[in-house]
């Protein structure tokens, strides 16, 4: 993990109620093929719906399409579908 990081996971547990600012310039190709390597891939689909086998097929362009998005700030989260649907059978 890069020595940015570490120091911002410190400070994140030193300071609770502390506001990070400005995180994305810490995400790049090479951090998320990091993450990328530590994910369960036999895991379960994600809120998108998609395998990590399905994700994995086109790894290299999906992570160049996931840091452009969130460079340009046009990444959104999708939300749950596990819990809308249980929302709606209360």
């Amino acid at each position: 993990m890069q020595t940015s990081l570490l120091a911002i996971a410190k400070k994140a547990q030193e300071l609770k109620g502390y506001r990070f600012l400005n995180l994305y310039r810490l995400i790049d190709e090479k951090f998320l093929l990091d993450c990328w390597c530590g994910i369960r891939k036999k895991a379960a689909y994600g809120v998108d719906r998609v395998s990590a086998h399905e994700y994995g097929e086109n790894l290299i362009a999906n992570i160049r399409n996931l840091v452009e998005r969130l460079k340009m700030k046009s990444y959104r989260a999708r939300l749950g579908f596990l819990a809308r649907a249980h929302k709606q059978r209360v």
